[in-house]
């Protein structure tokens, strides 16, 4: 029961202790509710931030991805081949387990962006393990790992036969692997600069090919080409600039260093040759036109050690001194290069004859025809001292000789019998 004065609860039988006092007034007993009184609202604040520790571990984590990487990469790599000869797991591994590190990486950073007071941090961080696993990645491709000892080479080995003698077996193991190392070092030097065309097609006739075998091989033939087409490439860079004389200079050093004969130093002669021939009568005539005959002799004399062909220089250096320059000429380079049909198709049969017999006149032949006698007489350059009856043909050289059976071809098809001349 209550007291009715204060409401405080009293034990049956018993007496308020309130009653003391008289001038207490009873209390009104509100009666009681059965409704849940609502707990009180209290203020909702922010968590603690954790976002440091994220941050920390963020960078802990970019920081171990890269220092991994390197380890696994490059220090540990062919020990734990050797030890373990699990290549192929062993190069997955190399990039597996930093890529881990960096993905961890990755999320702590994202996670600590919600903790404003170091989103920028948080953001470097992001960056850093983006671009750690970029570069990983990057290596896997573009430098993939290659071990230098692999167990599973060596087991599948064909196994020699037990009956042949050891010492046989480990020649020619020897052999193999000096014939491969020369190889490589040949090439390694060739690339380095150390070696030239000639130098290094030596090495290589010092290697036993039938010793090479399979991609070894392969090699050495790419090589050989490779060798080809960088001496092709070298000429053809030196003839755009009409460097003729490097490029007849080089061909003729090859040619007294190399042992027998070269296809391909055969080749850019053929192909050079008649133009460096062709470049000298044009520059000769030009320093002989412009009063510096002196220097155009001097120049032809420096060609002739150059050129197979000597006897076409010699040509033009008597033309030279014998101030001809061209213009007294019906074809003044016939002695120096091939001629074409569009060289002579605008030529009448009269000045097919006359050319033709012109190559002859230039090597001193006098002819039984008037009118040709005449002709050449009225040429500055003309020295008529051989009798037709003497002449011989071995003095022509092979662009003289090949030019003259054109030109009668030409002839004679013209007319039948071809040009008839005055022989009186």
């Amino acid at each position: 029961m209550y007291c009715k004065y204060c409401g405080k609860p009293v034990p049956d039988g018993r007496t308020c202790s309130c009653r003391q006092n008289q001038n207490t007034e009873p209390v009104k007993m509100q009666p009681q509710s059965n409704q849940k009184r609502k707990p009180p609202v209290s203020e909702k604040r922010p968590p603690k931030s954790n976002g440091k520790g994220l941050l920390i571990g963020a960078f802990a984590c970019s920081v171990w991805m890269v220092l991994l990487f390197l380890l696994l990469r490059f220090v540990f790599a062919d020990a734990a081949i050797r030890a373990f000869g699990a290549d192929g797991i062993y190069s997955y591994v190399i990039y597996v387990l930093p890529l881990t590190l960096g993905v961890i990486g990755l999320l702590l950073g994202i996670f600590a962006v919600w903790d404003r007071t170091i989103r920028t941090a948080s953001i470097v961080a992001i960056l850093v393990s983006v671009l750690g696993m970029s570069g990983i990645v990057g290596a896997m491709i573009f430098l993939p790992y290659e071990p230098e000892i692999s167990s599973r080479a060596e087991e599948d080995e064909p196994k020699e036969d037990a009956s042949a003698p050891q010492d046989s077996k480990e020649k020619k193991g020897e052999e193999v692997s000096e014939e491969t190392t020369a190889l490589n070092e040949v090439m390694k030097q060739y690339k380095a600069g150390n070696l030239d065309y000639i130098q290094a097609k030596e090495s290589l006739d010092e290697i036993n090919e039938e010793d090479l075998e399979g991609e070894e091989a392969e090699k050495l033939l790419n090589f050989q080409d490779e060798l080809e087409m960088d001496l092709k490439v070298q000429m053809s860079h030196l003839a755009e600039i009409s460097d003729y004389k490097t490029i007849m200079e080089n061909l003729r050093n090859m040619e007294t260093a190399v042992q027998g004969s070269d296809e391909v130093l055969t080749d850019l002669r053929e192909t050079y040759e008649p133009e460096y021939i062709l470049y000298l009568d044009t520059e000769s005539r030009k320093l002989a036109e412009a009063g510096q005959s002196k220097e155009a002799v001097s120049m032809l004399e420096e060609a002739k050690p150059l050129v197979d062909d000597s006897q076409a220089v010699t040509a033009l250096i008597l033309d030279i001194q014998s101030g001809v320059t061209g213009g007294d000429y019906i074809l003044p380079d016939s002695n120096s290069r091939y001629l074409t049909e569009s060289d002579i198709q605008y030529l009448s049969i009269r000045e097919i004859n006359y050319a033709k017999n012109e190559i002859y006149a230039r090597h001193g032949r006098r002819f039984q025809s008037q009118e040709l006698q005449n002709y050449f007489n009225s040429k500055s350059w003309y020295r008529g001292t051989i009798e037709p009856s003497d002449f011989q043909q071995s003095v022509l050289n092979d662009y003289e000789k090949k030019n003259a059976e054109l030109l009668s071809k030409r002839e004679f098809s013209m007319e039948s019998g071809g040009y008839k001349l005055d022989v009186n």
